[in-house]
């Protein structure tokens, strides 16, 4: 093959392996931010059996909040709760107790997989 050929195919190479790599960084920060926020959650309130992640969205640059639903430990679901990852401030927690959680946490992300957290 030519050396114009070549060099063309080296390139797309490059810009597909670079791709596939900020993809997987970016995933894997996805997932770091649900498990931060889902620590801060347990150690925020008291009484939790279950966290489910909702969304993720930036309210400013570098500023994470995660959106999520719990059930308690009496089986009463609590939906609707916001919280800014990192500065364990609160906008939302609708009847929520304030505390730590003692014991494992069952932990539900956004992409379908289920962690615990002790």
């Amino acid at each position: 093959m030519k050396k114009k050929t070549w060099i063309a195919i080296l390139t797309v190479s490059i810009l597909i392996i670079l791709g596939i790599g900020v993809k997987l960084h970016m995933d894997n920060k996805e997932v770091t931010i649900q498990e931060n926020a889902a620590i801060e959650i347990k150690e925020r309130y008291k009484n939790l059996k279950e966290i489910k992640i909702k969304n993720i969205f930036e309210s400013s640059p570098g500023v994470q909040n995660v959106d999520f639903d719990v059930v308690d430990v009496n089986n009463k679901v609590i939906k609707g709760n916001t919280t800014t990852v990192g500065r364990f401030g609160s906008f939302s927690d609708n009847g929520l107790v304030e505390g730590k959680t003692i014991g494992k946490v069952k932990v539900l992300y956004l992409n379908g997989a289920v962690g615990f957290i002790k």
